[in-house]
């Protein structure tokens, strides 16, 4: 079935004279439809009519367009459209604009295209600043045949125009037509309110005179009738304005060539197309592609030979939107099937990077953390539901093909390099605007990807302050600013997917994970998930992956098909982060055993799990309900989640020397047990300590008792001094 949807919020645009357009038809003169209100809104219908279906006036000037035929072959057209199941839409949407007062109308051109009707969307096409009147003043006859005591001005909005073009692709001769891209928003500025009709009183009379604005330009009048020269002055309350958005459009990165630079152009939106849009949205974006002079400077009038050019918005789409669209009737039968069907969650897990051989339980998690938890408020404090996986191990294990797979299956996302990143790249740059010259933000990755997941590659080669920020990203989800007098709060409410290589390039299992990564304890505490992938020597395994990746450069081994489209994964997850699962009782009370016996595990000599790891529960376990589509969280979710917990603890938590998790490792950077030889060697220290100690003779003596490196025992005696209870002097230790 053929839909329409009439919601101009989403696919909206209009272009009528309102925005001071001035057209010349024949020998007639220019003509301009002043700004409207509720009282001169039947004169404006019917001047416009008169001025567009006057004896001498049949052929827009310049245009093919026959000014009558064209109004009643779309009146012709709105009266008969119907859907496939005899829906007259248009028809329909003329009677809600009355009820609801809400005087748009949205016309999808894919309704045009291949009928008798096809001369319209040509038209729409070749000469957008010409037809949209025409248009509008058909469907103005129209709901006046139908409502004829209360005449609106109505907008007629489009969208599906076709034309698509690429960024880059756009040339000289695309200009005054209308055009299709498809970009990624990056920035867009404030709701700016642009004058349409300045009014002017003169300061002796009190005369009110008004002005239309054609192309940003005020004519501002000179003489009064009264006969006095320039007294009229501009009253901003008598003038009427409308809502004016800047929003910078990117090039898509998959669509971007190799070696190429992603190129950036600037769309204007107005009246209803305003404030819908934020970084980070996708967007498929139609509009009339304009161009205009370049001033030499703000003084002179004189202009350059370049042009610079923008899109005036006609409508928008949001790719992910469309796609659900599209995909949702064909699909949705696929996905109840597949909810259905046996092992589901292995075949989700599989169909993640299908190249990749093996590595079910990683990507098992990331499977969850695309689901994620469910994010919660109580009493004014905010609880995220987003689920952080750090990948960490050997180089060359495929930790970066991961990260890309997952950023292709978000529709909302960035994926980085932590050495290419700053800390202004991950969270807002303040920047001077152009046209109005106030300090405005550009968002960063982490702000962009609000609502889907920022992959971070490299994680471990950021610098300092760029990971500071990460640490309130992280935990808070927002990014405060305080920069260029703007002190505002972003919200970064994304998951972090980050991968990083050991300090020395081999995961040294003798070594805790603190040693081996150059990651600070309390930004890796932050991870719910620590996946380690080492590359360890395995006659079969090695046998199995080299000869699946030779098959694969050799081309002798056919794609590896996955046990889901991507598609209809991708349509799956949608789904899943649409449901709000509850817990119930019994799986309560098992998340409350676990833990406990969790947090016993240490026998009380150290800490083995905290309340970050009970929150990382209660997530992972909302995030399988939601694989299963469930609205309830039941036993099952919870221990998958319980093993998903341990084996993370087991890998990034443990203590080498004793075995047993210690969750000191996290908070300090060491382990319970070097803590506690810390303290034995300070007391050590401050016995030995005589008349005429020095630090070789204090090494000797030590030495005789236990083994220690010099780098400790320099540590140690660094961290007494600081806490005033010896000083050093050269060699020589005197207690305070």
């Amino acid at each position: 079935m053929e839909r329409d949807d009439q919601d101009h919020s989403q696919n909206s645009a209009a272009f009528s004279f309102d925005n001071g357009s001035q057209l010349s038809f024949g020998t007639s003169q220019p003509f301009h439809l002043t700004q409207y209100n509720s009282e001169n809104i039947p004169e404006i219908i019917e001047d416009m009519k008169s001025t567009y279906t006057q004896e001498n006036v049949r052929v827009v000037w310049g245009t093919t367009i026959n000014i009558q035929e064209t109004i009643d072959l779309f009146k012709e057209f709105i009266r008969t459209f119907t859907t496939q199941d005899g829906v007259p839409v248009y028809l329909h949407r003329i009677e809600e604009m009355h009820e609801l007062e809400d005087y748009v109308i949205t016309l999808n051109c894919a309704h045009l295209k291949g009928t008798a009707y096809d001369r319209i969307l040509t038209e729409i096409l070749a000469y957008p600043v010409e037809i949209f009147p025409l248009l509008e003043i058909a469907i103005s006859d129209l709901y006046l045949e139908k409502y004829p005591s209360t005449p609106p001005m109505i907008k007629v909005l489009v969208k599906n125009v076709g034309n698509h073009k690429n960024i880059r692709d756009l040339l000289p001769t695309d200009v005054d037509t209308t055009v299709e891209i498809t970009g990624m928003v990056t920035k867009t500025s404030g709701i700016i309110p642009d004058i349409t009709t300045a009014a002017y009183v003169c300061n002796k009379c009190r005369e009110v005179l008004t002005t239309e604005v054609v192309r940003g330009v005020i004519a501002e009048p000179v003489d009064c009738p009264c006969g006095q020269k320039f007294s009229m002055e501009m009253d901003s309350s008598l003038s009427l304005f409308q809502d004016k958005q800047v929003i910078k459009v990117q090039e898509l990165p998959e669509s971007v060539s190799d070696g190429l630079v992603p190129c950036t152009i600037t769309v204007l939106a107005s009246h209803v197309l305003t404030d819908g849009l934020v970084p980070g949205d996708k967007v498929r974006i139609a509009g009339i592609f304009r161009a205009v002079p370049l001033k030499l400077n703000y003084i002179h009038r004189t202009i350059k030979s370049s042009f610079k050019t923008y899109i005036e918005m006609a409508s928008y789409t949001k790719i992910s939107e469309e796609k659900i669209r599209q995909d949702t009737f064909g699909v949705l039968e696929e996905i109840e099937a597949l909810r259905n069907s046996e092992n589901v969650y292995e075949k989700l897990a599989l169909s993640i990077a299908p190249g990749i051989y093996g590595m079910l339980d990683v990507k098992k998690a990331l499977l969850l953390q695309m689901f994620g938890g469910v994010t919660k408020s109580l009493n004014g404090a905010r609880f995220r539901g987003d689920i952080n996986v750090l990948l960490a191990g050997d180089p060359g294990v495929a930790k970066s093909q991961l990260l890309l797979a997952v950023h292709r299956l978000i529709d909302r996302g960035v994926y980085t390099s932590g050495k290419g990143s700053s800390a202004v790249g991950l969270t807002a740059n303040v920047s001077r605007d152009m046209d109005s010259g106030q300090h405005i933000l550009e968002s960063g990755a982490l702000v962009i990807s609000d609502g889907g997941v920022c992959c971070i590659d490299e994680f471990d080669k950021m610098g300092e302050s760029t990971r500071s920020v990460l640490h309130e990203a992280m935990e808070q989800q927002t990014v405060s600013i305080a920069k260029a007098g703007i002190i505002t709060t972003l919200n970064a409410r994304c998951s972090i997917l980050a991968a990083c290589n050991p300090i020395n390039s081999s995961y040294d299992p003798k070594k805790n994970i603190i040693e081996n990564l150059d990651i600070p304890p309390t930004l890796l505490s932050r991870f719910d998930v620590v996946c380690l992938l080492l590359d360890k020597v395995n006659e079969k395994r090695d046998r199995e992956i080299s000869t699946h990746i030779i098959k694969l450069y050799a081309g002798t081994e056919k794609p590896v098909s996955p046990p889901v489209k991507e598609s209809t994964l991708k349509q799956y997850i949608k789904e899943g982060r649409n449901i709000v699962p509850r817990i119930t009782e019994p799986a309560a009370e098992k998340i409350s055993k676990e833990y406990q016996e969790l947090r016993l595990l240490g026998n009380g000599k150290s800490v083995t799990a905290t309340t970050r790891q009970l929150e990382s529960i209660i997530r992972l376990s909302e995030a399988h309900a939601r694989m299963r589509l469930s609205h309830t969280v039941e036993e099952q979710d919870v221990s998958e989640a319980i093993r998903i917990i341990k084996d993370s603890l087991h890998i990034y938590a443990v203590d080498p020397v004793t075995g047993r998790i210690d969750m000191e490792l996290l908070h300090t950077g060491k382990t319970t047990a070097s803590l506690k030889l810390e303290e034995n060697m300070k007391e050590l220290i401050l016995r030995r300590i005589g008349k005429g100690s020095t630090v070789p003779k204090l090494m000797e003596m030590i030495n005789s008792t236990a083994r220690v490196q010099e780098k400790v025992l320099m540590e140690i005696l660094e961290e007494l001094q600081e806490d005033g209870k010896i000083m050093i002097d050269g060699l020589c230790i005197t207690l305070n």
